[in-house]
C-alpha cells in the first residue's frame, strides 16, 4: 500500500490541497509507503495517527487486535 495525496484527501485530511501539495514537496514525496509517511518531518504526529490507523492502511480486524492488546499491556 502507498500513500498519496490523493489518499489524503479522498480520507478528508486535516489540510487545504494547497497545505497538502507544500507538505508533500517539502517531504519529497508523491506517493510513500505507511512507514516512510511515519518518518516524514513535516507532518504532525496527530495526523501522522490519523492517517495510518485507517482500515486501507491496516485491516480493521488487525487494529481490533492491537487495541485489545494494548488495553492489556495497560491494565
Amino acid at each position: 500500500m502507498k500513500i498519496t495525496l490523493a489518499n489524503l484527501r479522498d480520507w478528508d485530511a486535516y489540510y487545504p490541497d494547497k497545505q497538502l501539495l507544500s507538505m508533500a514537496e517539502k517531504a519529497g514525496f508523491t506517493e510513500v509507503t505507511p512507514l516512510e509517511f511515519a518518518a516524514l518531518p513535516a507532518v504532525s504526529v496527530n495526523d501522522k495517527l490519523r492517517t495510518l490507523l485507517r482500515p486501507e492502511i491496516i485491516p480493521e480486524k488487525r487494529l481490533h487486535l492491537l487495541t485489545c492488546d494494548f488495553a492489556d499491556v495497560a491494565f
